[in-house]
């Protein structure tokens, strides 16, 4: 009630009790006049008519005025009180129905006002809380249930209950019993206790893990891919750079993070690039894929350059642009695309040199491959068949020519497609107007299309016509006929004898050849020590060690020897190695070894021959070479027939470069390559197989047996290795020799620097 009221309603009551004690005295003076016998002088009292009934309207204000206030003050309060019980229940409803738990407590510690979300969210059993409870039976409950951790719960009730504790304000994040995580939020009140909100934040901190594991999938990823992921900014510098990258580039992330992507460039590249990205950022494109863009040149930390493939992409992030790059490094597949582009050459070659035909159809039976041999048997027009051509086209021509026979053209394509497009073999024999007769075979490749073999046989066919003539010769003369036959019988029998004696023969002939390899393999020792006395009396003579000889011709004689002796010792050494290899006896002691050493030795073996046939000697070994597992003397070997090949078949005024090098994905690699007379192509198997020879206007001059190429790829196929001879008529020989990788001891760190050169006159 305001102020203003209670002052009212005061002055109405003492202006009440004024006017009812003025009423009464009236009335009362009057009785007890009468009743005392008192006589004044006085008007009669019909005559105070007015003033009797002004004190009765009077005391009846009195009365009345008061008790209409004191129920207009009521009326007001039971309003006042209605609008604070809707408020109260407004508050109630928003209290109980708020999504965060709410607790209060009042100074004592009492719990004094919560609602349901409260007890929901920390799990408290049912008609458990209620108000006016001390906040220690809670502590106490919770302690024992173990929401506060391990340990004595006396003990954790004690640190919870401490002086001044719960009258901090507090915020922390808590994980209850059944997964919840809740966020607890304590303030004190003005006039003492405190308010806790508690808020569930399970979803959030799901979807932040979720968000942290997606990152960290993601950085995953990036680390584990092998191309390089490279992310910049608007104004160039990077910003993200991976495993990938550091492996391509050889920097660690942090020397590169915040520095501009041209670094990473040749500096002829890098203002081409700038514009190519500036211009990029301003094209619709969301992303230039790989294939969608030329190929670029990366430079590493070491200033060694590579090709790469590369495809951008441009994401705006917070009204800020960022690019990314993912680059490959295709070193290993331009290498790859030359080993395959030689070994193409070859195969073409030797598609192009069969004596049948041959023709390739796709899926779609288009025309894919052919040699001209296919073009040459069917007699088809110059320029008529070429890569890419319908199957259909072809049909179609040969039906019009007449090689199906008789009918509708238009049936003949058609019955040719039904047959192809069920991928099954097919073989079949024609004979095109020209007169030859050619036998199809075609077969099925399993993804579909065929491969098909055109062979001419018109003389097969013309020595089966003139057999079948023979035979109807024959049928004449029937009891010449049965003569033959016996006479063929009795043949038969002594072809029967025959074959017996030849695989009695052969089986003699196998055991030989085994005898000899086992022979030539154990009769090193007696081989080799007669012709070592023959070369060493030789060289004792040449040298004259016992005294002069008295005639010079005996000294050119003695040279003679010494020189022969020498020569058919490396024949019979090469033989010998070579029967070892067949017998399966040959024994390899393999260590760690300087390839560069062995190099330098083979090099001086063969320095003095170089030197009078006028060949210059390079060789190029970079400095960090690892050393390689192998059989010593087997390398050396190796080399020294490599390098003797090379300068005998190498002309005044040519040279013969030894080069080395080790690449962790392509192994250990040792090359020989000569300027001289060179292979025709026909002749490297040739030249590949035990004692063949090629004959050449040079390879004469010397004497051989045509075993060291052949002991040579022996040797290096024991060894793990393979060996590749590539060579042209005039333009000299390289021979390419690989071991894998896991034969190198020590992978070098990086790639090998400029090789140092050596030449030798």
């Amino acid at each position: 009630m305001k102020i203003w009221h209670i002052l009212c309603f005061a002055c109405l009551t003492v202006l009440s009790v004024f006017l009812l004690a003025a009423g009464w005295e009236f009335w009362l003076g009057e009785i007890v006049e009468q009743s005392l016998g008192f006589e004044q002088q006085k008007e009669p009292l019909e005559e105070n008519w007015e003033q009797v009934v002004m004190a009765t309207v009077l005391a009846g204000l009195a009365l009345i005025v008061p008790v209409l206030m004191a129920l207009k003050i009521g009326a007001r309060r039971q309003e006042a009180q209605d609008d604070i019980a809707r408020t109260a229940d407004v508050l109630k409803t928003t209290f109980d129905n708020m999504s965060q738990g709410i607790a209060v407590h009042d100074a004592d510690l009492d719990l004094i006002a919560f609602n349901q979300q409260y007890i929901d969210l920390l799990d408290y059993p049912l008609d458990f809380i209620r108000l006016g409870m001390p906040f220690e039976e809670i502590a106490r409950f919770k302690a024992e249930r173990g929401d506060y951790g391990d340990g004595d719960p006396e003990e954790l009730l004690r640190e919870r209950l401490a002086p001044g504790n719960l009258m901090k304000p507090d915020r922390k994040e808590i994980a209850t019993a059944r997964g919840l995580i809740l966020a607890k939020h304590r303030e004190p009140l003005p006039g003492g206790g405190y308010v806790t909100t508690f808020t569930d934040i399970t979803k959030r901190k799901r979807a932040e893990e979720a968000v942290r594991e997606s990152e960290g999938r993601l950085a995953g990823i990036l680390d584990i891919a092998d191309d390089a992921v490279i992310s910049m900014d608007e104004a160039h510098r990077i910003i993200l750079f991976n495993k990938g990258a550091e492996q391509a580039f050889g920097y660690e992330a942090e020397e590169v993070l915040g520095e501009p992507l041209e670094m990473l460039l040749p500096a002829e590249f890098r203002e081409g690039h700038r514009r190519q990205v500036e211009e990029f950022a301003e094209s619709a494109t969301a992303a230039r894929l790989i294939g969608e863009r030329r190929e670029l040149t990366g430079r590493r930390k070491d200033g060694t350059e590579f090709p790469g493939e590369a495809s951008i992409s441009k994401l705006d992030l917070n009204g800020k642009r960022v690019f990314t790059v993912i680059l490959r490094d295709v070193t290993a597949r331009k290498e790859a695309e030359r080993e395959i582009a030689e070994k193409s050459a070859i195969l073409q070659t030797t598609f192009e040199n069969m004596s049948q035909g041959i023709s390739v159809l796709d899926a779609d039976l288009n025309l894919i491959a052919f040699n001209q041999k296919y073009v040459e048997l069917w007699d088809f027009p110059p320029g008529f068949i070429r890569l890419g051509m319908p199957c259909e086209e072809i049909a179609r021509f040969r039906a019009e020519r007449g090689d199906y026979g008789p009918g509708d053209v238009e049936e003949h394509v058609r019955a040719r497609g039904e047959g192809k497009e069920r991928y099954e073999p097919i073989s079949k024999e024609f004979t095109i107007p020209n007169g030859t007769i050619i036998a199809l075979d075609a077969d099925p490749m399993p993804g579909g299309g065929y491969v098909s073999t055109h062979t001419d046989i018109t003389m097969r066919k013309q020595a089966e016509a003139a057999r079948r003539e023979s035979e109807a010769n024959l049928k004449a003369h029937v009891i010449e006929l049965e003569a033959a036959k016996r006479q063929c019988e009795a043949q038969g029998v002594e072809l029967a004898g025959l074959a017996e004696d030849l695989a009695v023969a052969r089986d003699q002939a196998e055991e030989a050849n085994r005898a000899k390899s086992d022979f030539l393999a154990l009769m090193s020792h007696e081989l080799r020590t007669p012709l070592n006395a023959i070369i060493g009396f030789s060289e004792i003579i040449k040298s004259e060690m016992m005294g002069p000889l008295g005639n010079p011709k005996y000294g050119e004689y003695a040279s003679d020897v010494f020189d022969s002796g020498q020569h058919l010792l490396g024949l019979i050494n090469d033989i010998l190695d070579l029967s070892k290899i067949e017998a399966g006896k040959m024994e390899l002691e393999e260590k760690d070894v300087d390839v560069a050493e062995v190099i330098g030795s083979c090099l001086r073996l063969v320095t003095e021959r170089a030197a009078k046939g006028g060949v210059k000697l390079i060789t190029e070994i970079p400095d960090d070479l690892p050393a390689l597992r192998i059989d010593e003397r087997t390398l050396k070997q190796i080399l020294l027939n490599l390098l003797s090949n090379a300068v005998k078949f190498t002309p005044e005024g040519g040279s013969v470069t030894v080069e080395t090098w080790f690449r962790p994905e392509s192994g250990f690699v040792l090359q020989v390559a000569d300027t001289g007379v060179g292979i025709a192509l026909e002749d490297i198997p040739k030249a590949l197989t035990p004692f063949g020879q090629v004959g050449s206007r040079l390879d004469r001059k010397y004497e051989g047996t045509g075993l060291g190429l052949p002991l040579t790829k022996s040797l290096v196929e024991m060894s793990s290795g393979s060996l590749d001879l590539q060579s042209e008529v005039g333009a000299g020989t390289t021979v390419t020799v690989r071991f894998p990788p896991e034969r190198a001891v020590a992978t070098p760190a990086e790639d090998p620097s400029t090789p140092r050169s050596l030449s030798t006159a």
